[in-house]
């Protein structure tokens, strides 16, 4: 199939959507696939930049972010479908006609994808947590419901958004396919390079991998710090935070207020800021963890649960949205309530008091992932789907 994915959030963008369109992108070629990648970036450069990354092209097409209109949301929209517009033309222009245009934003996009949907196949995959609050308000739900009413077929990346995308689009084939993992890269630590990051063999290290923003409620982690090396000073505790870096998808005043808890941490050697890691050095980072801990406030199947639970670490999220289908309370690792601190420096420290538990929930969470996540699997339930929304797309 000669399909077109169509994103403004994409690589060397940190998160799960830009990681998820590259993975699906490069199992989907493994698998024989011509698979090209739109994606609208705000460049003064208004033109279209080409790159042939892991068997597939990445178009990606400025938009310039010194227009007075780029201030106002609605404008901006529709100048981001523009330059998807641009970008899907010469990706045809390249390839030839598309079987499937498969969108990954929410609604940025939207306008473009709709332009091909009489002749093309357009598929939505639901990552964003916005949806579901937006579903809470009946005109805003009324306004998606017509935005994609072209639609062939909706993917949802978390039963949550599934059973809401259902109620919203009645009458639309929807499916549920989680994110994956390559378990061939994630994979447990042979040899040591914790001295390169100032970390010791004999350190528990506490990893968290998501961004400093609200919704990823990394503040409950930083609140649980201190309980929790007050309660535990014979152990060496390390606390490791990734996404520090402002950015366009973090918020300044948010990372700074973390920060200031955790000074005293920082101060003594126990706490960590490796910044915003780049997608190929995830791997290492997540070898160097004994526990990911992510206190998430809206999460769907959460990308960095997976590569952590490959990567044989024992886990701890927040009992929210996606995150329970994978990590399974006392099998895959602990669940524990969202906003709350005192139950992460709880579930922190019998993790670190019971090391038998530890290890029985890393080796259970690496083959949960292994055996159903990887992402080649993920991708050929992906062409099943595109197949039962487009019989002729067949490969």
């Amino acid at each position: 199939m000669n399909i077109c994915m169509v994103t403004t959030d994409y690589l060397p963008n940190i998160g799960g959507v830009a990681a998820h369109v590259f993975n699906l992108s490069r199992a989907l070629t493994e698998l024989g696939h011509t698979i090209s990648v739109v994606n609208p970036v705000s460049d003064t450069d208004e033109s279209i930049k080409q790159s042939f990354e892991h068997g597939f092209t990445v178009y990606r097409v400025g938009v310039n972010p010194n227009r007075w209109q780029y201030r106002n949301k609605i404008i901006r929209k529709m100048l981001l479908s523009n330059a998807a517009l641009r970008g899907i033309k010469q990706a045809q222009k390249d390839n030839g006609k598309l079987d499937i245009l498969h969108q990954h934003d929410y609604q940025d996009t939207t306008y473009a994808a709709a332009k091909f949907a009489t002749d093309i196949p357009w598929v939505w995959t639901n990552h964003t947590a916005r949806f579901l609050r937006d579903c809470h308000r009946r005109l805003k739900t009324k306004f998606i419901a017509r935005v994609y009413s072209r639609t062939a077929g909706i993917i949802t990346a978390s039963k949550e958004r599934e059973t809401q995308s259902r109620l919203v689009f009645p009458s639309k084939p929807v499916t549920y396919i989680p994110n994956g993992v390559d378990t061939s890269v994630f994979t447990p630590r042979r040899e040591s390079k914790r001295a390169a990051y100032g970390l010791d063999e004999n350190d528990l290290v506490v990893l968290c991998p998501s961004r400093m923003t609200e919704k990823k409620g990394v503040i409950y982690l930083a609140q649980a710090v201190e309980e929790v090396s007050q309660s535990t000073p014979d152990i060496s505790w390390k606390f490791v935070f990734l996404g520090s870096s402002s950015s366009v998808n973090t918020n300044a005043e948010y990372i700074s207020e973390i920060k200031a808890i955790l000074s005293p941490f920082e101060n003594s050697g126990a706490v960590r800021y490796l910044g915003n890691i780049p997608l190929e050095q995830m791997p290492e980072i997540n070898r160097l963890a004994d526990i990911i801990m992510m206190p998430s406030l809206m999460e769907a199947v959460s990308l960095s649960a997976l590569e952590g639970m490959a990567t044989g670490c024992a886990m701890i999220v927040s009992n929210i949205g996606g995150l329970p289908e994978i990590v399974i309370h006392e099998e895959t690792g602990l669940l524990v309530p969202p906003q709350d601190a005192r139950a992460i420096s709880q579930a922190l420290i019998r993790l670190a008091k019971e090391p038998n538990l530890r290890k029985k929930l890393a080796e259970n969470a690496q083959e949960l992932a292994q055996t159903q996540y990887d992402w080649k699997q993920i991708a050929a339930r992906t062409v099943n789907f595109y197949q039962s929304v487009s019989p002729l797309a067949l490969s």
